[in-house]
Formats: structure tokens, C-alpha cells, sequence
């Protein structure tokens, strides 16, 4: 048998999936959301769910001033301004404004504890299926092997005893075989 190395988890891998999580995080807009990694419905939709952001969004009406309002809350409570562009619109004749505050530290590093352990998880659940897919390709291949190892012994096996059977028939009838020759006038 030969010796079919399994997949592990490294220090490596666990960096590289925590990096992807912190990148993917950083520039999200905390909200539910089209998770385009779901498997589709029976209708071919693909499912939504509750994604983690360090941006949120934050709508205040009727007027600048309440905008400005939340934000100078905001800002006391330690969040910090986005890249994200503020916008205003009119939306049923109310003026609605929507400004994309990051947040603070704390909450930035809870959230990132909880995606690092999730892409870690999703990680290891990914290489146990491999791993799992391995074991199964070399359980086939060798019960493969084994089948085709026990049809050619008895496709051997079988070829033996059909010598040994004709060399049987010819003993025994060896004596007849010459008399018939004989008396055909062969030699």
C-alpha cells in the first residue's frame, strides 16, 4: 500500500483564512445580504444572511442637522467616519440621509475574534472533507486493486485446471488416439 499523505492544518493556512476574514470585514457594510457562498433554493436563489461589517450604516431624516446630530453621538461613542460616501435623498417627500460610520476598536476586535474563529472552523471543515474524499479514493483504489489481484489468481487458477483436465483426457485417451491413428494409416 502506498502511503497517501493527509492534508493538516497550518499556522500558515490559519493566517492566510484569518487575513481573507479581516480583509473581507474591514470593507463591509454590516447588514443581511445575497451570500453568494449559500447553496441556491429550489428556485435557484441564493440564500441571505447576516454578515458582519466593520462599516454600518446609519439613516437619520428629516434634516442635516439630525444627521449631524448622530454623527457627533456616534463620534462620542468612538466610532470613527468611513471612506464611504454620505448620501442624501428624498424618499416619500422625507429627506433621508445616510451616513457609513466605522466602528469603534473594541467592537472591531470582538468581531474579528468571532470571524477568525468561524474562517478557522470553516478551514478545518474543509480539510476534514478533504481528507475525508482521500481516504475514500484509497479505500476504492484498493478495493480495486484487491478484485482485479483475485480475478487474475482465478483466471489462473481456472487456465491450471484446464491443463491439467486436457492433459487428463489426453492420458486417458492417449492409447485410443494412437489405435485410431493406426488405423488411418497415420503415424
Amino acid at each position: 500500500m502506498k502511503q497517501t499523505v493527509l492534508k493538516t492544518v497550518t499556522a500558515e493556512d490559519i493566517q492566510a483564512v484569518r487575513e481573507e476574514a479581516e480583509h473581507l470585514y474591514i470593507s463591509r457594510v454590516e447588514g443581511h445580504d445575497i451570500d453568494f457562498q449559500g447553496v441556491p433554493d429550489e428556485m435557484g436563489e441564493l440564500p441571505r444572511r447576516w454578515f458582519r461589517g466593520a462599516l454600518v450604516e446609519f439613516v437619520a431624516h428629516p434634516s442635516p442637522d439630525a444627521l449631524l446630530n448622530l454623527v457627533f453621538e456616534k463620534v462620542a461613542e468612538g466610532w470613527t467616519r468611513s471612506t464611504t460616501s454620505t448620501t442624501g435623498s428624498t424618499e416619500s417627500g422625507v429627506s433621508v440621509f445616510r451616513v457609513y460610520l466605522k466602528k469603534p476598536a473594541e467592537k472591531l476586535q470582538e468581531d474579528l475574534e468571532v470571524l477568525y474563529a468561524e474562517a478557522e472552523a470553516k478551514l478545518r471543515d474543509r480539510v476534514a472533507q478533504e481528507n475525508d474524499a482521500i481516504i475514500e479514493r484509497e479505500v476504492a483504489l484498493q478495493i480495486a486493486n484487491a478484485a482485479r489481484l483475485k480475478a487474475e489468481q482465478q483466471a489462473r487458477e481456472e487456465q491450471e485446471e484446464a491443463d491439467r483436465v486436457r492433459k487428463e483426457v489426453e492420458r486417458a485417451l492417449g492409447g485410443t488416439r494412437q489405435a485410431v491413428r493406426k488405423s488411418l494409416g497415420a503415424k
